[in-house]
């Protein structure tokens, strides 16, 4: 629980040696460790706060630090030399030393949200080696997945493979694959974003998206907004030995209760071209003087 308020909620990471993990995920683990290890009312100290992780990651952990401090009511006080991370932090106040040592309360920076833009593009097969090991259940993707790949301020941050289900079972029916953030943009709601992104544009040309998630974070968001997503019949419900074998390679092999939702929200219109075959988005692109990301 304490690793995901972080914003480390990757399964895979949780079970790697500290030492090969990245700068940003070392540096969420420690924050946890401290913040664990801290005795009830005692003010937590973090000096040099995100000053060796990428300034995006950086944003990213502010964002998933801010929140859990607020939910646990934790005293934390963050020594840092950078200004980008405010109002993703959203301190109650700040003391800055380049004002004179003027202490100002942070109320302003709670005015709204930042914003987070992705670009999205359809990608390959194969771009999925870059995320295979950071998703929880298999490193596996179905070759006849259409994917897609999203990235913020030029660094690839998300993948979403879609698959049709086997033998038309349902009719324009589709299921999200395999969705993964990285772990260092994970705590900002970028998964769930994603999703409903790629289940509206296919709604756009008459297909509905079938979900199904273990991510508590990712399956609560979803029970939580009925206006977007239904919940199914087997939605949080354990299933027989019986019942995976003979679903298996419909929506995977898990007996444990899961999330399991489809998507009934607004379409998106102006997107369609992203799910044409990948041959003719390269043809339309080159001609355009653009790539797609593969």
């Amino acid at each position: 629980m304490l690793l995901s308020s972080m914003g480390l909620a990757s399964v895979p990471t949780w079970i790697r040696p500290y030492n090969v993990l990245s700068n940003g995920e070392k540096y969420r683990a420690e924050l946890a460790k401290i913040v664990s290890e801290a005795k009830d009312n005692e003010v937590i100290l973090i000096d040099e706060y995100t000053s060796v992780v990428d300034r995006n990651v950086a944003k990213s952990m502010s964002n998933a630090l801010q929140k859990y401090i607020r939910k646990t009511r934790k005293k934390v006080v963050l020594a840092t030399c950078h200004y980008d991370i405010f109002e993703w932090l959203q301190p109650d106040w700040i003391y800055d030393l380049n004002k004179g040592g003027v202490l100002e309360k942070g109320d302003y920076l709670r005015q709204g949200k930042p914003q987070i833009e992705l670009q999205v593009f359809r990608t390959t097969y194969d771009t999925w080696d870059n995320f295979a090991k950071h998703h929880y259940m298999t490193s596996d993707l179905n070759k006849s997945s259409q994917c897609f790949v999203f990235t913020w301020n030029n660094q690839v941050v998300a993948f979403d493979a879609i698959i049709p289900f086997p033998n038309g079972s349902i009719q324009n029916g589709l299921r999200e694959h395999r969705l993964v953030v990285l772990p260092d943009f994970q705590g900002l709601g970028i998964g769930s974003r994603v999703s409903e992104f790629i289940a509206a544009i296919y709604k756009s040309i008459g297909y509905t998206l079938y979900c199904k998630t273990i991510n508590p974070r990712l399956g609560e968001y979803r029970s939580k907004t009925p206006a977007k997503w239904k919940a199914s019949s087997t939605n949080g419900k354990e299933r027989s030995e019986r019942e995976v074998s003979k679903e298996h390679n419909m929506m995977g092999g898990l007996t444990r209760p899961s999330y399991c939702h489809h998507y009934i929200g607004d379409a998106i219109y102006g997107f369609e071209d992203l799910l044409l075959p990948i041959d003719e988005i390269r043809k339309r692109n080159a001609n355009k003087g653009q790539l797609t990301l593969f």
